[in-house]
């Protein structure tokens, strides 16, 4: 769990309605806001992180290429959701067999098992949440992949949804390096929702 430091904690009253509680939940966060906290970072290696698939994880960063990998975790007091992470590209070269070079990777991003699907500017990517259609090589970028979300708890997922460059004749180093995850205020924590016991691979 990762929490400001600066922030003085308190609990709500319990007799206050559901509807009182997320209105108190809200004005308390854009109150936040408006003092001006910084932003709440957790590294990739972070406990708060789940990761679903084949992932490499190193003190730099987490690397992964498979579609289909996940970082899970839950957020509250939050409105936005930022992500840091860089891509190995190699150039395009001439092949025999088919385009030679690094692509862009796609990601969607669920926030309480719903698909953002709407990309954000400067993805060029159709049913997706961001693309890294302008990533420089090996070089640490920044995404806000959620917004406008309500100062209770939700849970995100945030999947890959291309495939990697090595399922042609001449493969492509092409991984992404998940750096760290960041919210405007609030806290980012491990999810409530347990890792399901049961999961397919399937090979070739």
């Amino acid at each position: 769990m990762c929490a400001n430091k600066d922030l003085v904690s308190f609990e709500l009253p319990r007799s206050l309605s559901r509807g009182a509680m997320r209105f108190t939940q809200t004005a308390l966060g854009f109150a936040l806001l408006a003092v001006g906290h910084s932003d709440v970072t957790v590294p990739s290696t972070s406990d708060a992180l789940r990761y679903i698939g084949r992932f490499d994880h190193q003190l730099e960063g987490s690397r992964f290429d498979r579609n289909g990998c996940e970082i899970q975790f839950d957020v509250e007091g939050v409105s936005q959701v930022k992500v840091q992470v860089s891509q190995r590209l190699t150039a395009p070269y001439s092949s025999p067999w088919s385009p030679v070079g690094s692509q862009p990777h796609h990601f969607l991003v669920y926030v309480d098992d719903e698909p953002l699907t709407t990309p954000i500017p400067g993805s060029v990517c159709g049913y997706c949440t961001f693309d890294t259609n302008n990533i420089a090589n090996e070089t640490v970028t920044e995404y806000v992949v959620a917004t406008g979300l309500s100062f209770g708890v939700h849970h995100v997922r945030i999947m890959k949804t291309s495939e990697p460059e090595w399922n042609t004749r001449e493969p492509s180093p092409n991984w992404i390096t998940l750096h760290g995850v960041s919210v405007d205020t609030g806290r980012i924590e491990p999810p409530s929702k347990p890792r399901r016991k049961l999961r397919l691979e399937f090979i070739g």
